[in-house]
């Protein structure tokens, strides 16, 4: 396991990054425990979806481990466990480099779809687009930040020794924090340029296709 949070962590912490590595009033801390029958809730979880929901994008699976064994509980439809703290944020993007890629992944789902684009290549280029648009000023405001942490975190080192510990680490988890947003932002608008130039290409050949 790595760490959790809480709902009022959430709530005050503008970085949404998991920090607990206890749970409130537990004995034992949760950040590295292993989980027991884990290899074994994984498949429980893929057989599930592929017999109840095998066309859904995302269902989160509560599974119960016990000491006899693992127990499925329920499915929720498009979970949105781990969206909450920010799949292109922080360690998130990091820990799990593959994260950033889901929102691609869930506009390339909806192609089709009744809410979804028009159900053409060019309609989801389009909307790849956009979305990338979208990631343009969030790496923007990112790389901003950054460099604005950067010049705080080497004012805060030229402090008094005693006095600066505090801040400056909460300077140096704060840049660590945007430096993960930047490293998860350019991964994302690398894969969406590689998508869009994919569905174009697509799309060119349908319409020479249509047209001869």
């Amino acid at each position: 396991m790595w760490r959790g949070a809480t709902v009022a962590g959430m709530r005050d912490n503008s970085s949404l990054e998991p920090s607990q590595v206890r749970a409130p009033g537990a004995a034992e801390g949760i950040a590295g425990a292993q989980l027991p029958f884990w290899a074994e809730a994984v498949q429980l979880a893929l057989r599930a979806h592929k017999a109840m929901a095998p066309n859904a994008f995302s269902v989160g699976w509560d599974v119960a481990f016990g000491e006899r064994g693992i127990y499925l509980m329920e499915g929720n439809l498009i979970s949105m466990v781990a969206l909450h703290i920010g799949m292109r944020y922080g360690y998130m993007a990091l820990v799990w480099p593959d994260s950033c890629l889901l929102w691609a992944a869930l506009a390339q789902w909806t192609l089709g779809k009744p809410d979804g684009p028009r159900g053409d290549a060019a309609a989801l280029a389009a909307c790849l687009q956009s979305g990338r648009r979208e990631g343009e000023l969030l790496l923007e405001h990112a790389t901003f930040q950054a460099e604005e942490l950067t010049v705080q975190l080497l004012a805060a080192k030229q402090q008094d020794p005693e006095a600066q510990g505090a801040e400056v680490a909460r300077l140096r988890h704060e840049l660590e924090l945007r430096q993960g947003e930047q490293f998860g932002l350019r991964r994302e608008l690398a894969h969406l340029d590689t998508l869009v130039a994919s569905h174009q290409a697509r799309a060119r050949m349908l319409a020479s296709q249509r047209g001869s």
